[in-house]
C-alpha cells in the first residue's frame, strides 16, 4: 500500500498545482484585460471642459452638418455594401452622398474615394486626410474661417494620425470636429 501512495503522491501534487494555477490564470487574465482596456478607453475618452466624458475617439458619430468634417457613407440597413457592391441600396447611397457633397460645395474638385466608401461595422471615426482636406473650403465658408485655419486644425489632428498601408494616412474626424467646435463654434 505505501508503494501505491508513493506513486500517487506526485500525481496528486501536480493535480493540486494545476487546479490552483488553473483557478488563478483566468482571474489574472481578466484583471490584466480590464486594466489595459480601461486605460485604453480612458485615453480615447473625449471630455467636455468640466471633465465629463462626452464621446470616445474609438467610435464616430453621424454628424453631417455643413460646418463639420463628414465621414464615410453609413451602410444601409440589412445590406453589406463592402461585399455586395451591385446592390441597388448601395448604389443609391453612393449617388446620394455624391449629390450631397456636390450640393454642399459645387466648386470643389473630384471627390476623394474615401468619402464614397462605406464605413465598417458601427460608426467609423477615421477618415483619410485627403478626404478631410477636400472638405476644408466648405467648412471654412460655413464657419467664416479662412481655409488656412481649417487646414491647420486638420493638420494638427494629423499629428495623431494612423497610417494604413493600403489607404494612407487616416485621422479621427471626431477629433477634428471637436477642434473646430473649440476654435470657433
Amino acid at each position: 500500500m505505501p508503494v501505491i501512495l508513493q506513486s500517487l503522491r506526485p500525481g496528486l501534487v501536480l493535480l493540486a498545482a494545476l487546479a490552483t494555477v488553473g483557478g488563478l490564470y483566468p482571474r489574472l487574465v481578466q484583471a490584466l484585460a480590464e486594466n489595459g482596456l480601461n486605460a485604453q478607453l480612458d485615453d480615447a475618452a473625449l471630455r467636455d471642459p468640466s471633465g465629463r466624458i462626452v464621446a470616445t475617439s474609438l467610435s464616430g458619430t453621424m454628424d453631417e452638418t455643413p460646418g463639420h468634417v463628414w465621414g464615410r457613407i453609413r451602410t444601409p440597413a440589412t445590406v453589406d455594401c463592402d461585399t455586395v457592391r451591385d446592390n441597388p441600396a448601395c448604389a443609391a447611397a453612393i449617388t446620394a452622398r455624391l449629390q450631397a457633397l456636390k450640393a454642399a460645395d459645387p466648386s470643389a474638385g473630384p471627390v476623394p474615394p474615401d468619402l464614397l466608401r462605406f464605413e465598417g461595422a458601427g460608426l467609423d471615426p477615421d477618415i483619410g486626410i485627403d478626404a478631410a482636406r477636400y472638405q476644408a473650403p466648405r467648412i471654412a465658408r460655413v464657419r467664416r474661417l479662412t481655409e488656412a485655419e481649417v487646414l491647420t486644425l486638420i493638420n494638427v489632428s494629423a499629428r495623431n494620425a494612423v497610417y494604413n498601408t493600403t489607404r494612407g494616412v487616416y485621422i479621427n474626424r471626431l477629433d477634428i470636429n471637436r477642434r473646430l467646435d473649440g476654435y470657433r463654434p
